[in-house]
């Protein structure tokens, strides 16, 4: 399975202070092994073993204490701004899939 990843998060996930992915809408994604790649350079790609997947509403994402951790930001509110500056407005009620990861 091959997972989209902006390159600048690369950087995170191979220093392991990224732990989880949250994508807008419900995903097949399974757990097992798969790879992030660059989507400007699909050569460019980070093994990793997918331990668990969430799809819960964005309301659930948001009063998550924990997630913004695994994802590797500093501030929840952190979290949600970048994941509104990629998608835009969110509805409350809308699914999100969270993905949980480690370096294969």
């Amino acid at each position: 399975m091959f997972i989209k990843l902006k390159k600048e998060l690369f950087k995170s996930v191979l220093a392991k202070k990224k732990h989880a992915t949250t994508r807008r809408g419900c995903k097949d994604i399974n757990p097992g092994d798969a790879f992030f790649y660059d989507p400007e350079n699909d050569s460019d790609r980070i093994a990793i073993k997918i331990n668990k997947v969430m799809k819960v509403s964005w309301k659930s994402v948001k009063s998550n204490k924990f997630l913004f951790i695994d994802e590797g930001y500093q501030t929840k509110e952190d979290f949600h701004k970048a994941l509104e500056k990629i998608y835009g407005s969110i509805d409350d009620t809308e699914f999100m899939t969270t993905v949980y990861f480690k370096l294969a």
